[in-house]
């Protein structure tokens, strides 16, 4: 069928119903058709989510695991803060997090959002039979609320994402590192003292286990293991004292000082790599809940009119549209508008 199905039929302006403030808000956090089921779960789990988590699990072993950069990483930004602030240097995971995860989620959450009535009737039209598609009144009313609804803007779009990077700064300060309310409030339980008293200790002890559990040489592996654990415990008690509140930390000296490991005492790359997953998916999980809430609520006080958007959008299409009829004229061969006469003269003689 050759109709375009991102239009709607005009209405009477007349009896147009207005949307109001609370009304746009509650409509932000449904799903009234499974093409706009299917775009949530795009932008905001697939972008939001898992695109996040990768960048920033890349970010987190480029600045903190590859040489030269994690040696000036950790010289000019890691052990200022740590020293000056006394904060674990598990919270690089979230700087690194926010870093990485902002161009991953933002520019994309914005492009979509952009689009978001074009794509998600696209969508729906793969999703439903078109009978269903173009006769049902439900899926009609559905497609003409987001027609109306305000536009996000990089205003309400970035300020989601800061919003998300406090609520996770708030997370980590409260279950996070060995001083905080958590830590402290289980340090002496049973559960403590086999998973971890606190997000950095328990990930730690993940990626460990887990590489020991997928290792393909678990005996060695296993070795590599026990000595980063023993060398983490002499540090801790080196630093710290044997206080309750002392934790694991990744180590992440040489670890091949010989063959069978027996010298080794860092982490295994693997072993970082899968704490890392852990932690940041972890906390990306907090950063795309509350992105997706944020822009749910910023977009209905400071999104851009739906019209205003329409009519800017008009005005970019017709300046491109423009600036290409220009270009094809341009590139005409010279004189093309006399060949005619020429060709005309050239058979009459």
């Amino acid at each position: 069928m050759a109709a375009d199905i991102t239009e709607k039929p005009k209405e009477d302006d007349s009896t147009e119903h207005k949307l109001g403030r609370k009304e746009i808000i509650h409509l932000g956090f449904q799903n009234k058709t499974r093409g706009e089921a299917a775009f949530n779960l795009i932008s905001y789990v697939g972008f939001g989510y898992f695109v996040v988590t990768a960048t920033s699990v890349l970010a987190t072993w480029l600045l903190r695991d590859v040489k030269p950069v994690a040696g000036k990483f950790e010289k000019w930004f890691t052990a200022p803060i740590t020293k000056h602030t006394g904060i674990s240097s598990g919270i690089m995971n979230i700087l690194t997090l926010f870093a990485g995860g902002t161009v991953a989620s933002v520019l994309p959450v914005k492009w979509l959002e952009d689009r978001k009535p074009q794509v998600v009737k696209k969508l729906d039209y793969m999703l439903y039979d078109e009978n269903q598609f173009y006769n049902d009144p439900k899926i009609a009313a559905a497609h003409k609320e987001l027609d109306e609804m305000p536009k996000q803007t990089w205003i309400t779009v970035f300020g989601s994402r800061v919003v998300a990077f406090a609520a996770t700064f708030a997370v980590y300060f409260t279950l996070g590192g060995n001083k905080s309310p958590l830590a402290k409030a289980i340090k002496d339980t049973s559960f403590a003292k086999k998973f971890g008293k606190s997000l950095d200790e328990m990930s730690i002890k993940v990626g460990r286990w887990l590489d020991g559990k997928l290792g393909k040489n678990n005996e060695k592996v296993a070795i590599y293991i026990e000595n980063a654990i023993r060398e983490n415990e002499a540090r801790m008690v080196k630093n710290y004292g044997d206080t309750p509140l002392a934790g694991y930390e990744i180590i992440r000296d040489k670890v091949d000082a010989n063959k069978n490991g027996s010298l080794a005492k860092g982490d295994r790359v693997l072993s970082r790599v899968y704490n890392y997953i852990g932690l940041d998916g972890f906390y990306t999980l907090i950063t795309s809940v509350t992105l997706w809430v944020s822009t749910r609520i910023f977009g209905a006080v400071m999104g851009m009119d739906a019209k205003k958007a329409a009519a800017i959008a008009e005005r970019k299409h017709n300046k491109k549209e423009h600036l290409t009829n220009a270009s094809v004229k341009n590139t005409a061969p010279p004189h093309a508008d006399e060949a005619p006469m020429k060709q005309e003269m050239v058979d009459t003689s």
